[in-house]
């Protein structure tokens, strides 16, 4: 009597639900469907596997998946039972750094796309200034290789990415070897890790394939902040852009998506668009909100025509917090506000 195919799909679902109990569904059974990939009609038939094994499809199978010890275990510490409930501790947080600093903030460089007679337009203006802090706020490796959307085989060398940005990172460093460099994530940055998620979760928790290093960020002196997490210059909150569950709504310009979303004086990136705006409360609190121009090509295949401009920002910072924000664009060559 030949096997009953239903039985072979669970059997090699089981295996990898013990192997990885804490591992999310969607992970489990993109590794599955990899490794056998004659077992399963497609993805979406294999998570459903793994869901009845679970638990996920009704109150009996939740009962038959517990049973055979499939259902996903979380360690509560505190209790070796899990029968007391422990509070999480949320490490979420704002990272905040407190002036006088006189700051250089850089977007969306999307290197091995970037505009290098920008970038050097910006280091420049950054040493005429006198810029004693350098924020790259997010998006400054593109990280096409890892992206989950469909892109050109042509372009897919994650390694040249990654050395054109470490190339970057020590220029940066070299031409401010006083500064203090932050490096916040971004949407693209967060490809990387999502990807080790999908394809490598067996990597991911191991340090040499966490992202800072492979970009050698402790050797270079340079901080790191993920997570998503705000930064907070003096009393200016500062956000990539893709913080926000949904996209900041920009009825009018991106200032003012952020505005509506934010409430504070802030400043992001990510929409490649330099703008600001402005209101005022009641009781006389004037609120503003700044977008960062990009510092990419202009002109890429999945949007050729677009509302895009070159851009930075300087921002100052005094020792009680009050800040000053520089907004420039970039245009034929030169910076202008």
């Amino acid at each position: 009597m030949p096997p009953n195919p239903k039985l072979i799909k669970a059997d090699v679902a089981a295996e990898y639900a013990r192997k990885f109990p804490k591992a999310a569904t969607q992970t489990l059974a993109r590794m599955a469907y990899r490794d056998n990939p004659s077992l399963w009609k497609n993805l979406d038939s294999c998570r459903h596997v793994f869901r009845y094994l679970r638990g996920a499809l009704g109150e009996k199978k939740r009962g038959y998946a517990a049973k055979r010890g499939l259902t996903r275990k979380i360690e509560v510490p505190g209790d070796p039972f899990g029968r007391i409930p422990v509070p999480i501790v949320d490490t979420w947080h704002t990272v905040s750094f407190r002036g006088p600093m006189n700051a250089l903030v850089l977007c969306d460089l999307h290197i091995p796309y970037h505009n290098a007679r920008f970038i050097d337009t910006a280091i420049k203006q950054g040493k005429q200034y006198g810029c004693d802090f350098i924020l790259l706020n997010g998006d400054v490796m593109d990280c096409y290789a890892a992206s989950r959307w469909q892109t050109d085989p042509r372009k897919r060398n994650f390694r040249r990415e990654r050395d054109k940005t470490h190339e970057f990172l020590a220029y940066v460093r070299g031409q401010f070897p006083r500064a203090r460099i932050v490096y916040k994530m971004g949407n693209h940055e967060e490809r990387y890790e999502s990807y080790m998620m999908c394809k490598a979760p067996e990597l991911l928790d191991m340090p040499e394939f966490d992202f800072s290093r492979l970009l050698h960020f402790e050797e270079l002196g340079i901080e790191c902040v993920r997570d998503r997490m705000p930064i907070k210059l003096g009393k200016l909150h500062v956000v990539h852009g893709h913080e926000y569950t949904f996209a900041i709504s920009n009825p009018v310009n991106p200032a003012r998506g952020m505005f509506l979303r934010g409430k504070v004086n802030a400043l992001c990136g990510h929409f490649h668009r330099s703008s600001s705006h402005s209101e005022k409360s009641m009781d006389d609190k004037v609120v503003t909100c700044w977008s960062v121009g990009a510092g990419c090509q202009m002109h890429p295949d999945y949007m050729p025509l677009n509302s895009w401009n070159l851009g930075m920002a300087r921002v100052e910072v005094s020792c009680n917090g009050a800040f000053r924000v520089n907004n420039l664009r970039y245009v034929d060559g030169e910076m202008y506000e």
